[in-house]
């Protein structure tokens, strides 16, 4: 068994991705100065033992100030901390979505606002929750230290380290950031369609046409392919970052015409036809709120186009940081 390999690998996955290499490549070169995998058990098992956990060597060389928790027990505490959060996430969407389902049977509110309520529970609730564990679990672990509740023993074993993975990941790419990126931004998107759809379905009454609305019905059926497209582009493109672990000029490629097409989508929805808003929907909102309706109209265009700009610059950026860090990528292979 490869232990030297296997401590070392042990001791990268509590470090951060700028870290990994060097600080893999000190430990391993240490610990070569005074065995070998040739050696015999015993002799390598002291040479680790003699280190220490790779949790608590990995601690030693991150730069973070963690004194409310201890360097002793900060790992730890984050372990529960995760495994406690996603117990609570988990709960407060089962429970909106039952909540959900429930409405549609007993409740004679629209669709569309049964579904704002629906996230408006969930997201109130969870970051409501997600609060209250975070000070629980962080009060209870000062308390457990502070009366030295927590075993502060070391005591591990080799064969308690990791396997190596089969195909080891390039440096700086992470899955699981990769994964929730992706996650994230499906989920947007599919809450930005949702979103754009829930005025005319909740002021919808009798199958007649809504009074008020953010995309008319015919905007909403026409856009609704292209944005389900759009995610379609991105995840494509995400599945090619997974495969090749990492950024390439394929997947920057890909991420700039996938930007370059959401800009010009929001802007062709927003200022084209068919029409933002119809005319008697600015008639009636601008009577609503007592303006004239060119300056109302004139208003909601700036809203618009603010939004729009901030979006592009956002996009850009990223796109900018995406070269940079290829570009930086490409010279150090070289």
């Amino acid at each position: 068994m490869n232990y030297i390999e296997r401590y070392v690998y042990a001791v990268k996955k509590h470090l951060p991705a700028h870290q990994k290499e060097d600080v893999g490549a000190e430990i391993k070169a240490l610990i070569l100065e005074q065995v070998s995998e040739e050696d015999d058990f015993q002799k390598i098992e002291k040479v680790l033992k003699d280190l220490g956990s790779p949790r608590k060597l990995a601690h030693s060389y991150r730069n973070q100030n963690r004194s409310l928790i201890g360097p002793d027990h900060f790992e730890l505490y984050l372990d529960v901390l995760k495994i406690a959060l996603k117990i609570v996430i988990s709960i407060n969407i089962f429970f909106g979505i039952v909540s959900f389902v429930g409405s549609l049977f007993v409740s004679e509110a629209s669709l569309g606002l049964s579904i704002g309520t629906l996230f408006e529970d969930i997201i109130g609730n969870t970051i409501s929750s997600a609060l209250t564990t975070f000070g629980l679990v962080t009060l209870g672990f000062v308390v457990a230290i502070h009366f030295k509740w927590l075993d502060q023993n070391d005591e591990w074993m080799l064969k308690d380290l990791p396997e190596l993975p089969k195909k080891p990941s390039k440096a700086g790419f992470s899955l699981r950031k990769t994964a929730l990126e992706t996650l994230g931004v499906g989920l947007g998107m599919a809450v930005l369609l949702i979103v754009l759809r829930l005025p005319w379905l909740a002021f919808d009454v009798g199958g007649s046409e809504s009074d008020l609305t953010i995309l008319t019905p015919a905007n909403y059926a026409f856009y609704f392919p292209i944005f389900l497209g759009l995610l379609g582009f991105y995840l494509i493109n995400q599945l090619i970052v997974i495969q090749q672990q990492g950024l390439s000029r394929l997947t920057l490629t890909l991420k700039i015409l996938h930007s370059l097409s959401v800009v010009i989508v929001m802007f062709f929805m927003f200022f084209m036809e068919p029409a933002f808003l119809r005319v008697e929907d600015l008639t009636h909102l601008a009577e609503l709120m007592g303006l004239n309706v060119s300056r109302l109209e004139e208003q909601i265009n700036l809203i618009l186009g603010v939004f729009l700009v901030l979006i592009a610059i956002g996009l850009g950026f990223d796109r900018y940081k995406d070269t940079k860090r290829l570009k930086k990528e490409s010279s150090s292979h070289s």
